[in-house]
Parts: structure tokens; sequence; C-alpha cells
């Protein structure tokens, strides 16, 4: 669950859990802190972009990473 202190409004839907991300040595950081999600667009084969929600920030971004963190995955069907 995300960190004491938040809402845990779900008005959209989407029902996001703040599972963290793994970073470059495989160390798992930020649970109940923050969520991240790959993107499916790259910038090359290094970088791709994604998406992160932080329990103290109500709104989402994108942003650039390196592809050798670990973030979420969320499959769509069409």
């Amino acid at each position: 669950l995300w960190n004491e202190g938040t809402s845990n409004d779900d008005s959209f839907g989407f029902a996001v859990l703040p599972a963290g991300d793994r970073n470059y040595d495989g160390r798992f950081l930020h649970e109940g802190n923050n969520a991240r999600f790959w993107s499916s667009t790259e910038k090359d084969s290094d970088f791709a972009y994604g998406w992160y929600f932080y329990y103290d920030y109500d709104d989402v971004g994108d942003n650039l990473y390196a592809k050798d963190i670990g973030f979420s995955v969320r499959c769509l069907r069409d």
C-alpha cells in the first residue's frame, strides 16, 4: 500500500500499486513511495520512456530512463 498520509484515491480506476523500482545493480527501492511503469516508446537501444507516480505528488509524469533499471509493466488489451 501507499505510504501513510495519502488518500489512496483511485478516481480513474487505474489501481496503481507502489511497487517501487529496481536499480541497475538489482536492488529494489522505493516500495510504498512510488510506482514506475515502462512506456512502449524507446529513444534508442539504451533508453526508453517511463511513467511515474509518487505518493506525495497528485499527478503522473513521464521521463527518459536507462533500460538497465526495472519498472513495472502494465499490459492492456485491445
